[in-house]
């Protein structure tokens, strides 16, 4: 159980930004086997290290001077010298000790102190992304995820193009990161890198990254994307070329553009609900942000039914939040009959297209036995078909994410996304563009008030019986026919019910 200290903690986090997106790219990225010769610091004992450096200050040393300095009688200085001219670092000559050619090498150029180390050589296995060619980690995404998440296009080709030739000089920026990564018995300062010898790449990989939009709800608000995970590793700066590449590629992302239709189009379903609650236009973003970060103002009712208002995407924290909620705890008052859930998108290129989505899916359906059928938004070309077909459709011997799918060409506007539970819930988001970067802002509610949420299922039946009938299942649950595929859709909407 959470302390009070520790709810009110989570309380001002939430009020301070909301998590409204989870984004993922695959960047290329190309592993390699490298070769090289390091130095390390010798382990030898202190009284020797000191005595090869007196050597080095006082050249032509005799056994006396030695013993004097450091106290020791005639049996240790003998032990001493034996240890100090077994390093190789010193060479006698007439009771007389100086620096040997070995000695005077490990001379640094820099402090005219004697620097410690020995020849050695290491074999790394190192990823590296294209674009800032900092390393990353060596794994990439299933098949079934990999589909459907984008590429970062890469600004420099030609520099991608070069990889080995990169790759030697990101392991000589980048290997004391390597290092403290993979080998910890030493420290840093213990280990330096002398000559990259030998590279050879061995495979190319799309590596995935990850990581949250939020939007601060400070005066003014605020877009942000949150790249900690790469600010804060390795070098400072090292990957600002895949921050600015990854910048590029949300500055790209946007909403549908007939959100104030959407607007309009939901304004006749529900009666005005948004208006009355809070959202007159998208531009009260800030508004109904805040009303929705605060636990006492997410939620209201009316006529004794729920309503939680939403900010953000479906794989925003507070939305995916409650929408796993509601999936697993709120129930049809249709037991008797299949209630599958019904998903009709946006028409958004960026809809879908993240590992949180994909999880979110799966636990959706995982609470739900009797399925999700996707209303995928065409215009009736088998381009598009192919498209739905390729990002969530079955594929070799892989399962489809959705366990059915009905292409509709819906009158809904392009911004509106609804998830509806025949008999139970339903859920309205218009995608809207954040006032200051026009960056994608679902924005809506969920409730179990029953006239919105029949009103939901009948624009959604409405929108079924207009399409091509059994032709417009692009795919259907294991061996189902088109044909029965159909009669299940029609049966859960409600379509030709008296």
């Amino acid at each position: 159980m959470a302390s009070q200290k520790e709810y009110l903690e989570a309380t001002e986090k939430a009020l301070a930004a909301i998590e409204i997106e989870q984004l993922s790219f695959v960047v290329r990225a190309q592993k390699f086997r490298i070769t090289a010769t390091v130095m390390k610091r010798t382990a030898m004992p202190l009284a020797t290290e000191y005595a090869v450096r007196l050597v080095h200050l006082a050249p032509d040393i005799g056994a006396e001077e030695l013993a004097g300095f450091f106290g020791f009688g005639a049996p240790e200085t003998q032990v001493l010298i034996q240890d100090m001219l077994e390093t190789q670092l010193v060479t006698e000559r007439d009771g007389r000790f100086s620096l040997s050619t070995k000695g005077r090498e490990a001379v640094s150029p820099m402090s005219d102190d004697i620097e410690l180390f020995e020849v050695d050589e290491i074999n790394a296995i190192q990823c590296f992304d294209l674009i800032a060619f900092a390393p990353v980690d060596d794994a990439d995404l299933n098949a079934a995820e990999a589909r459907r998440v984008p590429e970062i296009t890469i600004p420099n080709r030609e520099r991608a193009a070069a990889a080995v030739v990169e790759a030697r000089q990101a392991f000589e920026t980048h290997f004391a990161e390597w290092y403290q990564r993979n080998d910890r018995r030493k420290r840093i300062e213990d280990i330096q890198l002398h000559a990259v010898d030998d590279i050879q790449p061995l495979r190319t990989f799309g590596a995935p990254l990850h990581f949250p939009i939020r939007y601060r709800l400070d005066d003014p608000a605020s877009i942000e994307a949150d790249f900690a995970f790469l600010r804060n590793r390795g070098r400072p700066a090292s990957r600002n070329a895949l921050i600015e590449a990854l910048s590029a590629s949300i500055q790209g992302l946007s909403s549908p553009p007939d959100h104030a239709d959407g607007f309009h189009w939901l304004s006749n379903v529900d009666a005005g609900l948004l208006t009355r609650s809070g959202l007159r236009d998208f531009k009260d973003q800030a508004t109904w942000a805040r009303l929705c970060a605060d636990p006492s103002t997410r939620s209201f009712g009316e006529h004794g039914s729920q309503v939680v208002r939403l900010f953000g995407s479906v794989t925003g924290a507070l939305t995916r939040a409650t929408i796993i909620q509601w999936a697993k705890t709120v129930a049809t008052d249709r037991p008797e009959l299949p209630t599958p859930i019904f998903w009709l998108p946006p028409r958004a290129s960026y809809w879908g297209r993240s590992v949180a989505f994909t999880e979110l899916v799966r636990e959706m359906a995982s609470a739900d036995p009797d399925g999700i059928v996707l209303l995928a938004r065409t215009d009736g070309s088998s381009r598009e078909a192919s498209s739905w077909r390729r990002f969530f459709g079955p594929r070799e011997s892989r399962s489809p994410l959705f366990n059915r799918c009905f292409i509709v060409n819906p009158k809904i506007p392009d911004s509106v996304e609804i998830i509806i539970k025949p008999g139970a819930w339903g859920l309205v988001l218009v995608h809207t563009p954040e006032i200051a970067t026009g960056f994608p802002l679902p924005m809506g509610y969920i409730t179990s008030d029953p006239s919105i949420a029949m009103e939901l299922r009948r624009s959604l039946a409405e929108v079924v019986a207009a399409s091509d009938g059994s032709k417009a299942v692009l795919w259907s649950s294991g061996a189902e026919r088109p044909a029965m595929a159909l009669a299940y859709i029609d049966l859960a909407l409600g379509i030709g019910e008296a």
